[in-house]
C-alpha cells in the first residue's frame, strides 16, 4: 500500500542530524518512524569514520554497544528492518505505543502530515535524553492548530535548536520541495535535582494481588493481562524514582537490586543507574509475561510439548517486543499460521511413540505391546505397519498404598501431545483436557474406560496405558498420514474412488485396509484442522 508520508532520509541530511548529537552518553536508541532503515544505515556509516566532529568536539567512533529499537507501521518495511543487525522492531504504531523503556536518544524523520503529534509523543516518552528529528517546517511556521501551538511552546521551553532547510529532499530517493525543520532537543532531567516536588513522600503501595490472580484462565482476556503488566511497570517505575530521589539519605541502609540481575554499577549518575535498573526490570517482566502467553489455551491447543519448549526457550526474541494486546494477538496468529508446518513432525513423532514398543525387535512386554500394530505389505517394502484401534504403551504412574497419585509431568505431557495431534484431524471443544480427565478419574478410583474426547483410556498399576480410539475415521486418517510419511503408502493415497484406481493401487489398498473400508478423502485429509485455524484467525482479527 502506498504511504504518502514515506520519504526516506537522504544520507547527507542524516549526517547533518547526527552531528548535533552527543553520542558519549548514548546506549539505547529509538527510531519511531523507521521506514526501511535509512537513518539507521546512515548512523552506522557516519560512525565508521574517524574524522573530528567540530560541532561536539569529539572523535566519531561507531559504538557497537548501541541497542536500536524501531517502530514502523508498514509490514513490508518491518521485514526490511528485521533483517538489519542490531535492530529490534518493537511495535507498529508510534502514536499508540505504550512501552516504558528508557531511551537515551530518539532519531526520526517524522511524517510530514502530522509530525507535531509524533514529536509531542517523543518528548513525553523521554525522561531525559536527546531527540534529533526532521519535521515539516510548516508545522512550526504555521501553528494553526492547538497541537502545533503547544509544540512551539514546548520546544521553546526545552531550549530546542531549530534549523530550517530548503530543498533538503530535492535530490532524495523520493523527491519533494517541502521545507523541513531539523530539530535537536536535549532534555536534561535527573533524579539528582528536585523535579519531583509535587510528589508525596508516602509508603510504597504494594501490588496486592494473590498468586491465583496471576494465573491465566480461559476467562482472562488479553487486555486484562496487559493491564496487570502495565500496572506492575508503573508501580516499579514510581518506586525506582522515589528510591533514587532519596538515595543520599537511604543508601547507607538500603540497596536496590532487580531479582536475577547482577548489581554492577558502572553508571556515573543516579539517573543512569535508575534507567539501567528499570530497563533490567522491564526485560525481566516482559520475559515473564510472554511466558504466560505460551500457557494460554490458544497456544497450547495448537502446539505439542516439544514446540512449547522450543518456544519457551526462545522467548528472548520477544524481550524487545512491547507487551500489548495487538502484539499478543499477532504472536498467537503467527503460531497458528505455522501450525501446518510443524504438525507433520508431531504426527510422525506420535506414530513412532505409539509403535516403538510393539515392533519385533522389542522383547520386553512384547506379547502385550505387539497387539498395538497391524503389519501389512507396504508400497515399497514388506515391513509396513499401522496402528490398531487399541494402542498399548508404557505409562508409569505412582500410587500411594491403594490410592492413585496425580499424573506425573511427563505422563501428562505425553497425553496432551496425543490430544494435540488428534485435534488437528478432528477439532474438539478443549473443555476437558485429556490429562485432567484422567487425573480426575483416578482420584475417584476409576482407572478403566476413562472417556475423553478421542479415546477410552485404561491405566494399570503394572505400568501400561491402553488407548482405544472412539472414532474409526479419526484412526484411519491418522494412520494414512503417518504411513504416507513412513513411505508405506503413496502420497496420493485416498485421492480417488476405488473404481478409478489402477490394479497396482487397488493392491495397495487391499494390503493397507481392504476394499470394504476404503473411501476417498476428497475434501483434503486435514480440512477440519484448516477450518479450525481460519476460525481462530477470524477471532483474533475481529
Amino acid at each position: 500500500m502506498f504511504n504518502p508520508d514515506f520519504y526516506p532520509t537522504p544520507e547527507a541530511l542524516a549526517h547533518r542530524m547526527f552531528d548535533k548529537v552527543d553520542f558519549s552518553t548514548v546506549k539505547k536508541i529509538l527510531e519511531p518512524s523507521a521506514g526501511k532503515g535509512d537513518l539507521i544505515k546512515a548512523l552506522e556509516t557516519h560512525y565508521y569514520t574517524s574524522e573530528f566532529s567540530s560541532t561536539r568536539g569529539k572523535f566519531k567512533t561507531w559504538d557497537k554497544s548501541f541497542e536500536i529499537d524501531a517502530i514502523e507501521i508498514e509490514q513490508d518495511l518491518q521485514a526490511v528492518l528485521n533483517s538489519m543487525d542490531q535492530v529490534s522492531v518493537i511495535d507498529s504504531d508510534f502514536l499508540s505505543y505504550a512501552g516504558g523503556t528508557h531511551y537515551d536518544l530518539v532519531i526520526a524523520n517524522f511524517p510530514f502530515s502530522d509530525g507535531d503529534k509524533h514529536l509531542h509523543k517523543a518528548i513525553d516518552l523521554l525522561f531525559c535524553g536527546q531527540i534529533v528529528c526532521l519535521l515539516n517546517a510548516e508545522t512550526l511556521k504555521n501553528p494553526c492548530t492547538k497541537s502545533r501551538q503547544d509544540l512551539v511552546a514546548k520546544l521553546q521551553k526545552l531550549g530546542a535548536e531549530i534549523e530550517f532547510i530548503e530543498d533538503a529532499f530535492a535530490s532524495a530517493e523520493r523527491k519533494t520541495k517541502v521545507e523541513v525543520a531539523l530539530i535537536y532537543i536535549n532534555i536534561k532531567r535527573s533524579v539528582e535535582i528536585d523535579v519531583f516536588g509535587e510528589m508525596k513522600d508516602e509508603t510504597a503501595q504494594q501490588l496486592e494481588l494473590g498468586q491465583e490472580e496471576y494465573e491465566i484462565s480461559n476467562r482472562e482476556t488479553y487486555p486484562e493481562l496487559v493491564a496487570k503488566f502495565n500496572q506492575t511497570c508503573e508501580q516499579v517505575n514510581t518506586q525506582l524514582i522515589s528510591f533514587y530521589k532519596h538515595y543520599k539519605n537511604v543508601s547507607e541502609y538500603l540497596d536496590l537490586q532487580i531479582k536475577g540481575e547482577k548489581d554492577d554499577r558502572n553508571e556515573h549518575t543516579l539517573t543512569d543507574l535508575m534507567r539501567k535498573k528499570y530497563n533490567q526490570f522491564l526485560k525481566k517482566i516482559k520475559q515473564e509475561y510472554w511466558e504466560k502467553v505460551t500457557e494460554l489455551p490458544e497456544v497450547r491447543k495448537y502446539l505439542t510439548s516439544t514446540e512449547v519448549e522450543k518456544l519457551a526457550a526462545n522467548t528472548a526474541m520477544f524481550h524487545c517486543k512491547e507487551f500489548t494486546v495487538s502484539n499478543i494477538q499477532q504472536f498467537i496468529l503467527n503460531l497458528v499460521k505455522t501450525y501446518p508446518e510443524h504438525i507433520n513432525q508431531a504426527i510422525l513423532d506420535l506414530f513412532e511413540m505409539m509403535t516403538r514398543h510393539a515392533l519385533k525387535d522389542q522383547s520386553w512386554h512384547y506379547e502385550e505391546y505387539k497387539k498395538s500394530i497391524h503389519y501389512f505389505n507396504a508400497w515399497k517394502t514388506n515391513s509396513g505397519y499401522k496402528i490398531n484401534k487399541k494402542v498399548i504403551m508404557p505409562f508409569y504412574q505412582d500410587y500411594y498404598g491403594q490410592k492413585w497419585c496425580r499424573i506425573g509431568y511427563s505422563q501428562a505431557k505425553m497425553l496432551r501431545d496425543i490430544e494435540t495431534v488428534m485435534r488437528y484431524f478432528k477439532p474438539s471443544s478443549f473443555n476437558n483436557p485429556i490429562d485432567k480427565a484422567c487425573e480426575e478419574a483416578l482420584k475417584n478410583d476409576q482407572n478403566r474406560k476413562i472417556e475423553t474426547d478421542y479415546f477410552f483410556i485404561s491405566i494399570f498399576k503394572k505400568g501400561t496405558l491402553h488407548l482405544e480410539f472412539k472414532d474409526d475415521d479419526l484412526l484411519r486418517r491418522f494412520n494414512i498420514e503417518a504411513c504416507k510419511m513412513k513411505n508405506f503408502i503413496p502420497k496420493e493415497y485416498s485421492d480417488k474412488d476405488y473404481t478409478d484406481l489402477s490394479s497396482e493401487e487397488k493392491d495397495i489398498v487391499n494390503q493397507f485396509e481392504g476394499a470394504g473400508t476404503y473411501t476417498p478423502i476428497k475434501d483434503n485429509i486435514r480440512l477440519t484442522g484448516s477450518q479450525n485455524i481460519l476460525a481462530l484467525e477470524h477471532k483474533l482479527s475481529a
